[in-house]
Order: C-alpha cells, then structure tokens, then sequence
C-alpha cells in the first residue's frame, strides 16, 4: 500500500473512532512489521512525531490528530501501543482469492509449472495447459504477463523463480511474420522494451518469449525469444 492510500485510509478511519488498532507489530519495540510480514520502515511517513519510541509497545494503533492550517480534516498517524489496551480494531480482507495451487504475490494470482511436476511443454503446449485449468467463474487462466498496472516485476518473478535457474515461458509471442512482439493479453511489447535482455528478440526463426535469470553481479531477470520446451508460468485474469 503506497503512502497516499495509506493516508487516506487513515483519514476515512479517523472520521469514525478516535484510536484503533491497526496490523503491525515488533518483537522489541524497533523493528516492525505489518502482519503479513512486510517490513515497516521506522523512516515510514505515517508514524508521528518520534514514534515508534517505547520498546515495550509492540502493537500499532492510529490515532486522530489536531485539524491542519491547510485543510479542513484531523489526519491521523500511527504510533506504538501497550498491546493490553482495548480499542477499536479494523479488519481487512484480501481483494482475490486465489484458486488452489495458484500463489497470490500482491494482487495476481500465479502457478509454476515446477511446483506441481508438469513436465517442459512447447509455448502454445504451455499456454493450452494455463488455459484449461479450473478456476473461478468470471475469470480465466493463461500464460504470465508483465507490464500490467500494480505490477511489481522484479518482486513478482523472484519470488516465482527463486529456486529455479533456468528459462520459463511467459505470455507473450511474435505477431505475424513481422519483428512485432505482444502480450497475450493484447497489449505489444516493444522492441526496446526494458524487460528485453542484450541481443534481444532475435526476431528469427524463434517466436515466442521467455523469461531468463541471467547471471550478473545481482540476480536479473529478462526477456528472450526461443522455441524450445521449457517449464512455464500461469497467471489468472478477469475475463472482459
């Protein structure tokens, strides 16, 4: 969540209850975390004034602060809090739910082929297989796309390939016969883009695209065009 929508979340919360519990915690009153265990920054521009500043609260609330000299509103800061308190509370639910075996990474819903044993399939082999499996009414499965808005790639494909040093195919292929590349989902994929590594596409005999962990001073990872048989990694999407 981004510092802007994080202030307005505040704000909206702070029409309606003076203090209330929000989900961050810390083991020592120094490092925190969110609860779904991402790191928050003591730096972090939502805390208030010289907070965190008691190693014996541990739990995050938000408060209702003095009204602005710019702005008609009481904005709100979070800070430490004696975790034996009781206040209000605020809930959140995740905006998907991903179908069984997919991995949620922020808000898209993923599934290498590695994890469940299917074997190296040819590009389309590997986009048929995402397109036939199960998932929720009104949404449909297909090889992973990048570039999408919200879309974090560098963590996305970490994650998903952490443990694996290799190519996977991804959703994207050469339209026509022409060097014009596109995503599955419709949108190109340009030549200069910045996901493409050194020397590519080849925009040869070799059409569909890939995605490499390169080996470089810090893990990379980037974009080849080939046409062999690779593991691969489905994405869900809403249907149109």
């Amino acid at each position: 969540m981004t510092w802007i929508k994080i202030n307005h979340f505040l704000n909206a919360m702070a029409a309606k209850n003076k203090t209330f519990w929000l989900g961050g915690i810390s083991d020592n009153g120094d490092q925190w975390q969110w609860i779904d265990g991402r790191d928050i920054y003591i730096t972090a521009p939502f805390w208030d004034l010289n907070e965190p500043n008691q190693v014996e609260n541990t739990c995050m609330a938000a408060e209702t602060g003095s009204v602005t000299a710019h702005e008609d509103v009481a904005q709100s800061k979070i800070f430490d809090h004696n975790c034996s308190d009781i206040l209000p509370f605020v809930c959140q639910t995740n905006s998907i739910k991903c179908p069984p075996d997919f991995i949620q990474i922020e808000n898209f819903c993923y599934l290498h082929s590695k994890t469940f044993g299917a074997p190296n399939l040819h590009w389309q082999d590997a986009r048929d297989y995402c397109q036939s499996l199960d998932v929720y009414e009104g949404y449909h499965a297909d090889l992973a796309v990048l570039g999408l808005q919200g879309q974090n790639y560098y963590n996305i494909m970490d994650k998903l390939i952490e443990n694996y040093n290799g190519w996977v195919w991804l959703g994207a292929y050469r339209n026509g016969t022409e060097c014009q590349y596109q995503w599955v989902d419709g949108r190109e994929l340009p030549l200069d883009s910045i996901y493409w590594g050194t020397g590519n596409p080849h925009c040869g005999s070799q059409s569909k695209v890939c995605l490499h962990q390169w080996e470089t001073s810090h893990r990379t990872y980037l974009l080849d065009d080939s046409d062999y048989s690779y593991p691969f990694i489905c994405q869900v999407f809403q249907d149109n």
